[in-house]
């Protein structure tokens, strides 16, 4: 995947972007962007330059989205996303997983929390890989194998 500008964009990162909105649906949910948006988000980072020095991979931000971590197919952890980038995510979970570096577990992020409903599908349901663990803060941080469609 190319790497586009709001990837190491210091505005993006400090939340002074003008395109803010647009960029965060570019890192969240691609598929449902009009293509004419992400066209003006790219010419408005062309015109700004305002790049980072490049410290990871992809940038991440800071949102709280209910989360549900599959683990099997009887086991499920109720957490909160910490923050997420368009690789991965820190995720903080509700209780203790029984989980290792190198586990393969489904994550569902609801992004309207405020609503949230166990009994709804997420709004996007990705195949993870547990990359670490921090048992004391009951976090996951995972990568995005591959999004399931629901």
């Amino acid at each position: 995947m190319k790497k586009e500008h709001w990837d190491s964009c210091r505005s993006y990162e400090e939340r002074r972007c003008r395109q803010l909105e647009t960029i965060d649906r570019i890192m969240l949910i691609p598929q449902l962007l009009d293509p004419a948006e992400l066209e003006a988000a790219k010419r408005t980072c062309d015109e700004c330059r305002e790049y980072l020095s490049e410290k990871r991979v992809h940038s991440r931000i800071k949102r709280l989205f209910t989360a549900v971590i599959s683990i099997d197919q009887d086991t499920t952890v109720n957490g909160k996303v910490v923050n997420v980038s368009a690789g991965g995510a820190l995720i903080e979970t509700d209780s203790q997983t029984f989980v290792e570096a190198g586990d393969r577990i489904i994550v569902g992020i609801f992004v309207h929390a405020s609503a949230f409903d166990p009994s709804a599908p997420p709004d996007v349901q990705l195949d993870c890989l547990v990359k670490r663990i921090d048992r004391q803060k009951n976090y996951l941080a995972v990568s995005f194998v591959s999004e399931i469609e629901i």
